[in-house]
């Protein structure tokens, strides 16, 4: 990142959309089967310049992936 002059302070927190990890009473968290289902989608908007990075690595131990990646698509729409 810093070759585009960005540091730490430029990071955001992840955001997950598909993939469900409760926390649990006791602070831990656990992987459940998520509720999106193939051709579920979302749309977000920018309000100002952003960097975006996604991934779509199969988690282990979620056995929605089936161990594996799947497709994803991204459109990306200037105005």
């Amino acid at each position: 990142m810093d070759r585009r002059g960005l540091d730490a302070a430029a990071l955001a927190p992840n955001v997950d959309f598909f993939m469900r990890i409760p926390l649990q009473a006791d602070g831990s968290a656990v992987i459940e089967d998520g509720w999106s289902k193939p051709g579920d989608h979302l749309t977000l908007r920018a309000e100002r310049d952003v960097h975006v990075v996604i991934s779509n690595c199969p988690e282990a131990l979620n056995p929605a992936t089936g161990a594996g990646p799947t497709s994803v698509r991204t459109i990306r729409y200037w105005r």
